[in-house]
This record gives structure tokens, C-alpha cells and sequence, in this order.
């Protein structure tokens, strides 16, 4: 960069404005050096570093909200039944990834394995079943549009094992129809979730109009995009199963994608679903997103009173960029981490609140 500069200097036309990336809130750069990194910066370009993005009226706007870390148990799915549905995918998913010969009609049921996999490791028992469900649905169509022979026979055969899969899990947890009975099948992250959402219930006064200040307006921040679905169906099933603790909630997810994997049509109508979303949490059609990091930086959203990481923030921007959605007066940033990582994180969080200080005195 200093060489760039050097070359504009030279030519008589230094530059005005130089556009950077905020490469100084990435997690490499030591708390120590970031007071230094600025500064050196500063002196080599013989210019002052600004902001245009969203970090100053983050840091401004931080302090407004109270960051709560919530300690979940580690979830270890031990099940007798869901070890057999594990042993089951598993097997057919190297079967799949070994037929080299016929990748590309393996693709769609490998994909179809590996997501029931994650599901199943990641949320439990419940919600790989309701995986496998969509997926099934989602074989049979791709069944009756292919037109190869290879395809039809890989797609029967993920069709297959996935019914068997469903089976297994459907036996114990299709009987589920409240939160008490789910919360046996999911993990204690996913319950501690749950009792977050409830705790903001709205109380409502007879006689009395809700105030608009205290509406209800929340973001849930996950690192999947299949896990952001997979917890949009959960929470519109605990709707129905509670209507009184969690009918107040005007839920969707929002995902990121890349218009490189898809075709054209395919890219414009995510591009409208995505658009359509945005619209209406601003529009307070909507009162709850469960998103991918789409929706950390860059995008307009009405002021949040909760900000959720169900999964922790890798790095300081990530931290940063989500906890500035929670920008109400009295807003609430919560952190559900596994008992396992609680100390590492305890020691992450603090380097965030140094980090975080040290950027609104230098910026």
C-alpha cells in the first residue's frame, strides 16, 4: 500500500481519499498493536483515518445494549436410535463419495446425506427428522424430472436410506407436540434459545395501547445457512404447540448464497426472496430473522431490542458488526455458548471489549 501511495506522491497527484478495508478488526491483529497499527498508518499516508461504514454509529450506539452470556450443556447426541440413523447415512454417504465414476449423479444425495448428518449432530434427533422430511420431498421431485438412468438409481437409493433414516427417528420423536416433550430431543442451546424468545413475550394491559418504543424486534445470528431454515421450522412448530408464550413472534430466515452455483433464474429469485424479507422486518410484517452473516454489515434493518449468537462470533468484526443491530435503548446482545468453550470464550469476549475500546478512542 505504501508503495502505491509512493507512486501517486511521485506523479505530482496524490490521491484525496484512499478507500481501505478494515483489515484492522480481523482477529490476527494483536489488542497491543492496534493502537500502533492506526497510528502508523496515519504517518505513512500523512492523512487521517475515518470511517465510512457502519463502525462509528456501532460503537456509538454499543454501549445502548447490555451483553448477556448464556451457558448452554454441551449437546452430545447419544441416542441409541439416532446412533443407528448415523450409522445408516454414514454408510450410504461413502458409498456415494466413493462412486467417482458417477459424481455428478451422486451430487444431489450426497448433499441430501451430509445435511441430515449436520442436522442431526448440530440440533438433534427432532430436527433431522423434519431434514429428512424436505429432503424425501426433494428426491421425489428431482426423481420425476431426471432423465438419465445412473441419476434415477442414485436418487432411489438416497431416497432409500433416507426413508429408513426417518423411520428410525420418526418412531420417538413424531409424538412430540409441546415444548416440554421437544426439549428432550434438541439440544440445551436450542432450549436456552427458546426461553430468551419467551422472556421477551409482550406483556399486554387490558385498556392499555403498547408502546412502539418496546416492540419487539430481534435478530438470530447462526453460521449455517441450513441451520437458519432448519430453526425457522422449529420455532413456527413451538408456535403452534404455544401460542401464548410464542404467537407474538413474526418469524423468517435470511440467508446468504453464491450467484455463481446458481443459474440465472434461480439467483434472481433468491435475490427477491432476500429483498422481500428485508422489506417486511421493516415493515414490521416480520419481528424475528434468523440469519447467516448476511445481515451483520451492509444491509438497512429497523433498531433490534436482541441481538441472539446462537453460534459465537469468530472474529472481532463478526462481534461488532452483529451487536450493532441491537442499537434500542435498553437492547439486550446475547452469547448461547456450550459449557466446553465457556472459558475460551471468556477470554475471547474480553479481548472484544478491548479491542472495542481501544476502536472508539482511535477512530
Amino acid at each position: 500500500m505504501k508503495s502505491v501511495y509512493l507512486l501517486f506522491s511521485s506523479l505530482g497527484c496524490r490521491p484525496r481519499i484512499i478507500g481501505l478495508a478494515p483489515w484492522f478488526l480481523n482477529d490476527k491483529v494483536r489488542l497491543d498493536d492496534l493502537s500502533q497499527s492506526v497510528s502508523k498508518l496515519e504517518a505513512v499516508t500523512n492523512s487521517s483515518l475515518e470511517t465510512v461504514s457502519d463502525l462509528m454509529v456501532v460503537l456509538k450506539c454499543g454501549n445502548r445494549c447490555t451483553c448477556r452470556v448464556v451457558s448452554s450443556k454441551t449437546f452430545v447426541n447419544d441416542f441409541d436410535f439416532s446412533v443407528v440413523a448415523v450409522r445408516i447415512l454414514s454408510s450410504a454417504l461413502r458409498f456415494c463419495r466413493n462412486s467417482h465414476f458417477f459424481n455428478e449423479y451422486a451430487r444431489p444425495v450426497v448433499e441430501a446425506f451430509s445435511k441430515i448428518l449436520s442436522i442431526l449432530e448440530e440440533l438433534g434427533p427432532w430436527c433431522a427428522w423434519r431434514t429428512c422430511l424436505i429432503y424425501e420431498r426433494h428426491l421425489n421431485k428431482l426423481n420425476k424430472s431426471s432423465v438419465s438412468e445412473p441419476h434415477q438409481l442414485f436418487i432411489q437409493l438416497g431416497q432409500t436410506y433416507i426413508r429408513a433414516a426417518k423411520k428410525i427417528l420418526e418412531k420417538h420423536v413424531k409424538s412430540v407436540d409441546s415444548v416440554a416433550k421437544l426439549e428432550a430431543f434438541v439440544p440445551d442451546r436450542v432450549v436456552r434459545l427458546l426461553n430468551i424468545l419467551k422472556s421477551h413475550c409482550p406483556v399486554i394491559v387490558p385498556g392499555q395501547l403498547p408502546n412502539p418504543a418496546s416492540e419487539f424486534a430481534g435478530v438470530v445470528f447462526v453460521q449455517r445457512r441450513y441451520t437458519a431454515y432448519i430453526l425457522k421450522l422449529l420455532l413456527k412448530k413451538v408456535q403452534s404447540w404455544d401460542v401464548e408464550s410464542f404467537g407474538y413472534l413474526k418469524v423468517d430466515f435470511m440467508v446468504g448464497y453464491s450467484s455463481s452455483n446458481l443459474a440465472m433464474e434461480d439467483s434472481m429469485a433468491l435475490h427477491r426472496r432476500q429483498e422481500e424479507v428485508k422489506a417486511n422486518f421493516r415493515q414490521k410484517i416480520l419481528n424475528l430473522l434468523i440469519s447467516t452473516s448476511i445481515l451483520e454489515d451492509g444491509v438497512e434493518l429497523r433498531q433490534c431490542n436482541i441481538v441472539v449468537r446462537y453460534d459465537i462470533p469468530l472474529d472481532f468484526r463478526s462481534y461488532l458488526q452483529s451487536k450493532g443491530r441491537a442499537r434500542k435503548r435498553d437492547s439486550i446482545f446475547y452469547f448461547l455458548v456450550d459449557q466446553e468453550v465457556k472459558e475460551a470464550f471468556a477470554e475471547r469476549f474480553k479481548t472484544f471489549l478491548l479491542l472495542e475500546k481501544v476502536c472508539s478512542c482511535s477512530l
